[in-house]
């Protein structure tokens, strides 16, 4: 048994690093910083595109699951437009209220996902009709 014991912390290593996934030790396809801690982000490929709150210098949290490729911001709220798991024939909306002084995202935060009707109408009772989207990525619509 002694003989394995290297080649299993070997194994053990390797499989912890393939399962680190998006924490920093992947190629990065795109990333861009909204506000605060609040990130655009894909992995991989752009397909995987979702936002996510950074919660260590290189750990972040999903908020919204991927394919999101319309998306728009201000100093309070982004907000969102995603094709849930690259589904194309679904749009679900999103808003996020942001806050920064939360190591993790609260899940009450976040509004959706949600119908056109209802985003358009949350949009209207948070007096925030005004923010466009001001990231389009045409390629996921």
């Amino acid at each position: 048994m002694k003989r394995f014991a290297p080649r299993i912390l070997v194994l053990a290593i390797c499989a912890c690093v393939l399962m680190y996934g998006c924490d920093g030790w992947t190629n990065v396809k795109y990333q861009k910083k909204l506000k605060g801690r609040y990130y655009l982000l894909a992995t991989d490929v752009e397909e995987q595109m979702d936002i996510c709150m950074k919660v260590s210098s290189n750990g972040y949290t999903t908020i919204v699951d991927e394919t999101v490729y319309e998306v728009g911001y201000d100093s309070n709220f982004i907000v969102a437009i995603q094709h849930p798991m690259n589904n194309k024939n679904v749009n679900a909306y999103y808003i996020i209220k942001m806050d920064s002084t939360r190591a993790e995202p609260l899940a009450n935060n976040t509004l959706g996902p949600l119908t056109f009707q209802q985003f358009y109408q949350k949009r209207k009772d948070l007096g925030i009709e005004d923010i466009g989207f001001s990231l389009v990525f045409a390629d996921l619509k």
